[in-house]
């Protein structure tokens, strides 16, 4: 998956401001931050074709408390 600067720009970009005030406003908890984030690599997943597009989906595929399972299984 090749990504130029200008598209890894613009994909960062648009979750700088909704990232930033939340953080700033500390309304977040880090379950949407990790929606958040995950939202933001489907849009990146939608760009890519292919084979490329299929694998990227189902990489994002994880509920926050399956990520949270595994972050604990790997740090026991």
């Amino acid at each position: 998956m090749s990504w130029s600067f200008v598209s890894r720009f613009i994909a960062v970009k648009s979750l700088i401001l909704p990232i930033g005030v939340c953080l700033t406003l500390g309304g977040c908890s880090s379950r949407q931050l990790y929606y958040g984030g995950q939202a933001w690599r489907q849009s990146l997943c939608r760009e890519s074709m292919g084979d490329d597009r299929t694998r990227c989906q189902s990489e994002n595929r994880k509920s926050y408390d399956e990520h949270q399972r595994e972050k604990a299984a790997t740090n026991d």
